[in-house]
């Protein structure tokens, strides 16, 4: 018979590498994991359009983090509004700066305002 037994000091037959990594790179899978939710890629040949598309997403994860970990309201919003909050923000924004946002929508109480920094 097989015993299942295994002494307090033993190692559990794994890698040194694979061990380091389960302990410490859970942060990195977890965010990842995040990012797969809600995933818009696109299909394109242009590697440049994947990695920017990439940058913007994370950043994206990181400030719904950010806004997770330090907003106190009670209607806290979901990571889907968040999202749709932030990109209709800017995209109003964007559009008011190129003079075609005349017929600008009164932003609801929840709205995320933007810190918008000065350029140099």
């Amino acid at each position: 018979m097989l015993t299942t037994y295994c002494p307090a000091g033993a190692t559990n037959g794994k890698p040194t590498a694979i061990s380091v990594y389960n302990n410490f790179m859970g942060g990195v899978d977890l965010h990842d994991m995040m990012l797969s939710f809600y995933s818009d890629e696109r299909k394109t040949v242009k590697v440049w359009k994947k990695m920017a598309m990439n940058i913007v997403r994370r950043m994206l994860l990181n400030s719904y983090i950010l806004y997770d970990q330090t907003t106190a309201d009670a209607p806290h919003l979901s990571r889907l509004h968040f999202t749709q909050l932030v990109v209709e923000q800017l995209a109003a924004d964007h559009l008011a700066s190129r003079g075609r946002g005349q017929r600008r929508h009164r932003a609801p109480n929840n709205a995320i305002h933007l810190l918008l920094l000065p350029s140099e």
